[in-house]
């Protein structure tokens, strides 16, 4: 390999993150107006993300940089639905899904950057409930009380890795 590569993963890490934050703009967006999450969309950008990891461990000769993103995916989504399972109707089956994504992208940079994900999630997602509820701005059409979750699992995990 050449000794002039540029490390992107390290160097621009919002680079190899590309997938999983336009994927995760526009299901933030869907989000908000609508209060639902395309399993679709998610679909699309974790293959597209998984993509990219099997392309940067191929470079590198190193498969764990594939296998270990799909890991931490698992582990957020079954934190995320305990999560939706203890209380019905607190977190939604979209947040899960969204939260696969958001785990796969973060799980390149480890677990520090992992746990920073979750921390940030919950104090961004008290701060973004709070101030939805208080301008009465949570989801169209649906519950007084129903708050889009998808952007505080988007921006905390892009948060994470720049903080990490």
């Amino acid at each position: 390999m050449d000794s002039t590569l540029v490390d992107y993963l390290t160097v621009m890490p919002y680079i190899a993150l590309l997938p999983s934050l336009l994927c995760g703009l526009a299901l933030s967006i869907h989000d908000i107006r609508r209060t639902t999450v395309p399993r679709s969309w998610v679909a699309a950008g974790l293959g597209s993300q998984l993509a990219v990891n099997a392309v940067y461990a191929a470079l590198h000769g190193d498969v764990l940089l594939c296998v270990r993103p799909v890991l931490w995916a698992c582990c957020a989504a079954l934190l995320m639905f305990l999560l939706a399972c203890v209380r019905p109707g607190g977190v939604g089956m979209g947040d899960v899904t969204s939260s696969i994504m958001a785990g796969h992208a973060v799980g390149v940079y480890g677990v520090t950057a992992f746990m920073g994900w979750w921390a940030l999630m919950g104090m961004l997602g008290l701060v973004w409930m709070a101030v939805l509820v208080r301008l009465g701005r949570s989801g169209e059409g649906r519950g007084p009380r129903e708050v889009p979750f998808v952007p505080p699992i988007m921006v905390a995990a892009l948060c994470s890795v720049f903080l990490g």
